[in-house]
């Protein structure tokens, strides 16, 4: 670094890390509440922020201490987070606030999505160091509780009243996959962004520990088409934050703006390089020294470390050692502010990260040494150009690493994880089900139903075979078990166990007790009613809704034997959108495809057809059993539009 040898900068480091937590009154920013908890003081405002929380959780993981780790966590999740469980009154559960007293009161309810970012990511290799522990530190759990939440904000408790808002706005830009710039409005279209909040860094480490965590893949209900769209949506958050970074930074300067829109242009009330956007260039070359997939970022850390090498401007006469530290993005300095000239340490150091994607190396090297021999703020502004400071030489010494579990075991995977069986020989459905094994290095052991070990074997009712990679589930061992649900367990030698359900019927109409119809695309839909269409397309039953005043329903081929095998109806709704509130499901058992006179089974009144799982007791048909059709009527009286991608009867 700069010419200093390895231990020179950890001594360096260690000298800040003590300035930061046991320094003298006007130089620590940690501070100890009790005997066990602690926070980083915003002393320029006198409060706590979620942004140097997390910051001070990534320093001590970095720094591998766990004690002031899980004191800054403890006072954290005690007076910052927001249960995932309850209804807070707006769209923050799941978050932390970004702003408390020092005794934990007041503040400000809604989250900084840098908080949020630094917590999960923090808590993942806290995880990945030392082990989870139990209650909250089950460090890796919370990370991904974070993960999850700030994806996905339809009401996951919808059987009971704990709950936030329906709509409210996930942290992320669905479509566009950048950070808001706040959760707290209702409209996507006229939110923006800050810059600064984007870490492609991070969001890769997140793809690869939502795919790879599977002791947590329970938050996702082990959802695997789920986790991996979540995985997928983090990573092409990181390609596209790489791309935006070259929108929103000024093409001489490499000078970004604290908010910026969609387009990447500066709006709002901060449209200058200011102190949110000072950490920009850290972002960046944080992301090129983990992940080094995108060239750009060296000719950003050239260019941004020319302009604060040739500037003449700022109090210090311009230069490494003298640049300012507020300008407008063509690199004029900020007027009419008393702080636009100040050299702060803060910027000197992210200014110095970019050396870790720089080409120029004499350039690098005067800012490392520039860097090396500056002192962070002391006094009532310390907060801010502390943390910078110390997460600065953390990266410019080597200590700021991705931390992933070690000898972690990959799990295998099969596919499909669900399929339907018909013991009627002459029916489609009586054939053998096919799973293909993804063994990631392992090997299956048996199969089992419940506690009873399958026979390998082709003959008789021999329960299955294998062929490489191929198990076959025989449709003569299928034959034998009753018609319901039966669920086979695949038990590998190594990791988790995997599963599929199969559900079996008997009889000429049907496909069985459950229909998903990603796996079950050809579905014939018979459907009534002034307006309505019903269609199986992209993964999903299509409910179009355009007409008044008339009750429409849809018959599914369904043949579910005996009605008293099933005690519920649940319904997957994948999206809802029009007059969705209050509608009444009514479920009834169907000869053939009459819907007049057919037994009602289950009712659902003033339901609110939102995103997510819906759970209909049946009520009535216990005597019936047979071919037997399931048939769905939507009480509506205004359009609608709804996709399900499942139903299924459950016992």
């Amino acid at each position: 670094m700069g010419g200093k040898t390895q231990q020179q900068s950890q001594d360096r480091l260690n000298t800040i890390w003590n300035r930061f937590t046991n320094g003298t009154a006007d130089q620590k920013v940690y501070v100890e509440s009790g005997s066990d908890m602690a926070y980083i003081y915003t002393a320029d405002t006198t409060d706590v922020r979620s942004e140097g929380m997390s910051y001070g959780m990534m320093m001590a993981v970095q720094m591998d201490d766990q004690t002031k780790f899980n004191k800054l966590w403890k006072w954290a999740h005690t007076y910052m987070y927001h249960d995932r469980t309850k209804d807070h009154g707006s769209n923050v559960r799941g978050y932390f606030a970004w702003k408390r007293n020092t005794n934990g009161s007041g503040g400000d309810e809604g989250p900084a999505p840098d908080g949020e970012f630094y917590f999960a990511t923090s808590l993942l290799f806290a995880s990945a160091r030392w082990g989870d522990g139990t209650g909250i530190n089950e460090y890796g759990r919370y990370a991904r509780y974070i993960l999850y939440d700030m994806l996905h904000r339809e009401d996951k408790y919808a059987s009971s009243s704990a709950r936030d808002p329906y709509g409210a706005i996930p942290m992320f830009h669905p479509e566009n996959h950048l950070p808001v710039f706040s959760t707290m409005g209702n409209d996507l279209a006229t939110t923006h962004t800050d810059a600064s909040y984007i870490l492609p860094a991070f969001f890769e480490v997140w793809a690869i520990e939502i795919e790879e965590g599977e002791d947590y893949w329970d938050i996702w209900g082990n959802n695997q088409t789920q986790i991996a769209a979540d995985a997928a949506f983090y990573r092409t958050a990181a390609t596209k934050g790489r791309r935006y970074f070259e929108t929103v930074t000024h093409p001489t300067t490499g000078l970004g703006p604290d908010y910026s829109t969609w387009a990447g242009q500066p709006t709002g009330s901060q449209q200058e390089f200011r102190y949110d956007a000072w950490r920009i260039a850290m972002n960046i070359a944080m992301d090129y020294a983990w992940w080094a997939k995108d060239p750009w970022q060296i000719i950003h850390a050239d260019r941004i470390q020319n302009f604060f090498k040739t500037t003449t401007t700022g109090r210090g006469g311009g230069g490494v050692t003298g640049h300012g530290a507020l300008y407008n993005l063509n690199g004029t300095l900020l007027a009419n502010n008393n702080s636009a000239g100040d050299h702060s340490p803060g910027l000197v150091g992210c200014n110095t990260v970019a050396s870790l994607a720089a080409s120029n190396v004499a350039t690098a090297t005067e800012f490392v040494n520039h860097f090396f021999n500056t002192d962070s703020t002391e006094g009532t502004y310390r907060y801010y150009d502390g943390c910078l400071v110390m997460l600065s030489m953390l990266h410019v010494s080597g200590n700021f690493k991705a931390y992933f579990p070690a000898n972690r075991v990959k799990s295998a995977q099969i596919t499909p994880t669900s399929a339907q069986f018909n013991k009627n020989t002459s029916h489609a459905n009586y054939k053998d089900v096919v799973v293909t094994m993804t063994l990631n290095g392992n090997s299956l052991v048996n199969i089992k139903n419940g506690n009873t070990n399958l026979t390998q074997g082709s003959t008789g009712t021999n329960g299955y075979t294998v062929s490489g990679s191929t198990v076959t589930i025989r449709k003569e061992y299928l034959a034998t078990l009753s018609t319901g649900s039966v669920t086979l367990t695949f038990d590998f030698n190594a990791g988790q166990d995997r599963t599929i359900t199969i559900s079996i019927a008997d009889g000429n109409t049907g496909g069985g007790a459950s229909y998903d119809f990603t796996t079950n695309p050809s579905v014939t839909v018979t459907y009534e009613g002034g307006g309505l269409t019903a269609t199986v397309a992209n993964g999903a039953l299509h409910v179009v809704k355009t007409g008044n005043n008339t009750t429409p329903y849809f018959i599914l081929p369904f043949n579910v034997g005996a009605m008293s095998s099933y005690s519920t109806i649940r319904i997957v709704i994948k999206t809802a959108s029009g007059d969705v509130t209050y509608k009444d499901i009514l479920v009834k058992a169907c000869a053939g495809t009459t819907w007049s006179g057919a037994t009602e089974i289950a009712r659902l009144n003033n339901n609110n057809w939102s995103v997510g799982t819906k759970d209909v007791p049946r009520t009535g048909g216990a005597s019936l059993s047979g071919d037997i059709l399931i048939g769905f009527a939507l009480n509506n009286t205004n359009p609608y539009d709804v996709e399900i991608t499942r139903i299924e009867l459950l016992p």
